[in-house]
């Protein structure tokens, strides 16, 4: 299960710059050039074409085409930007066209073949700037792989900043969605604050690439075989399992950190593993998620204090979609939520998180930012209420952060999520004060 180790470090703390005329950068050009004399064939042929990769090919192209056709004629290149997303490189190309300048966006998976490209207003700052926080000087990133117990290989990260002693080992799990190891949103990567906050506390830290988001077009995330543990759980345990192999670590200061649905897996996680030491869970829910997806598409829909016509109906069809699932009836040929079918939701159904949760001994850290409109404070309140006679769990809310855990400077939604931010230092000190108690 234990790939061979890449020994290439970097040092955290500067802007991750592409190397001079990088292998991403040379194809990112070609597609520019090829855009600009209009031979929109050529890019054609360099797509990812497993699985849905097809069809994502025919947005992609459609995306290039619109383009071409609302911004004019292209004039020329102004700045060029890259960045690791997991096991995938993402780049920039900020264009000036007659009319606008736009952003390009290529998403190239590490055979260089590009699985998606699209557009975004330009902006001035970069993908992500790394921020140091209070600690050690130098974080190191080491990057590797395992594979999963039924061969899914899974890209990683494992961050220290000192292996002259046995460390305690954090393992980061993710949340809902395909998502990388930083578990990137915009120009936020909350899981590499997390990792070089934790490092320079002097914890390694041990973040992977979602399987959903590594083997997008070549696996079936909605298959009927996909649940909850497929998903999530089971990957997570092998990599519990999998960092015992590393000799830095101390095996015997195991410790998790979930996010989202991963918090809301991490119960069942540290059961399936009774190793861990103790779980911190970062906006976990109380409640069934096909309970709360109706809830938060109603709420984004009224973010400008109107709904539509049209969100109505989608309102309306999302719910009478979770009813249906959530029928003792349904049939598998249920119409899927948010794409995932009746097998896959129901596996989150039979799943109680909050009763594993009260049978469990290790320490447990509950913490909610007061600004979440994903998993709301009464998500947050629900686990004080169900937990209030387990002398092992401690809480903490932040009334400025949002679902990501940072700050947010308007009504909480998605735009919250558009600007770069940081886990504020006390998140990181939290977080770390608890695991050392234990």
């Amino acid at each position: 299960m234990f790939k061979s180790l890449f020994l290439t470090f970097f040092v955290f703390f500067r802007l991750i710059l592409p190397a001079q005329n990088s292998p991403y950068q040379k194809k990112s050009m070609e597609v520019f050039n090829h855009m600009k004399s209009g031979h929109l064939s050529a890019i054609n042929t360099m797509f990812d074409t497993t699985g849905l990769g097809k069809l994502v090919r025919g947005q992609s192209m459609q995306t290039i085409a619109t383009a071409l056709e609302s911004h004019g004629k292209i004039k020329k290149m102004l700045r060029y930007e890259e960045d690791q997303e997991g096991c995938k490189t993402k780049t920039a190309q900020y264009i000036r066209f007659k009319n606008d300048t736009v952003v390009l966006y290529i998403l190239f998976n590490e055979q260089m073949q590009i699985q998606q490209i699209h557009t975004g207003k330009a902006v001035e700052q970069p993908f992500y700037i790394l921020k140091g926080y209070k600690g050690l000087a130098e974080v190191t990133d080491l990057s590797t792989s395992f594979v999963s117990r039924d061969g899914v290989k899974l890209g990683a990260s494992i961050s220290f900043s000192d292996t002259s002693k046995k460390l305690p080992v954090v393992i980061l799990v993710h949340g809902s969605g395909p998502n990388d190891r930083d578990e990137t949103m915009g120009p936020n990567k909350c899981f590499r604050d997390l990792a070089q906050g934790l490092s320079q506390k002097g914890f390694a830290v041990f973040r992977y690439d979602k399987r959903t988001f590594a083997h997008t077009y070549d696996m079936k995330p909605r298959s009927d075989s996909m649940t909850i543990y497929t998903e999530t759980m089971n990957d997570a345990v092998d990599a519990v399992r999998h960092i015992k192999t590393y000799t830095f670590i101390d095996t015997t200061r195991v410790y998790l950190v979930g996010h989202s649905q991963g918090a809301m897996c991490a119960p069942k996680i540290a059961e399936l593993e009774p190793r861990l030491k103790a779980i911190v869970m970062m906006a976990g829910p109380t409640r069934s998620i096909v309970d709360i997806i109706p809830e938060q598409i109603e709420y984004l829909a009224g973010l400008d204090d109107s709904i539509s016509t049209a969100e109505q109906m989608n309102i309306t069809a999302v719910k009478w979609m979770a009813d249906k699932i959530k029928h003792p009836d349904a049939k598998a040929a249920t119409m899927p939520l948010m794409g995932a079918n009746l097998y896959y939701w129901k596996s989150f159904m039979d799943y109680n998180q909050v009763a594993t949760a009260q049978s469990l001994k290790l320490p447990i850290l509950i913490m909610n930012g007061e600004r979440d409109y994903q998993v709301r404070m009464t998500e947050f309140d629900g686990w004080k209420q169900a937990l209030k006679d387990h002398p092992n769990v401690s809480f903490k809310s932040y009334p400025e952060l949002t679902h990501l855990f940072i700050e947010g400077s308007s009504k909480p939604g998605p735009a919250d999520y558009d600007i770069p931010r940081h886990i504020p230092q006390a998140v990181i000190d939290d977080i770390a004060d608890f695991l050392k108690l234990h």
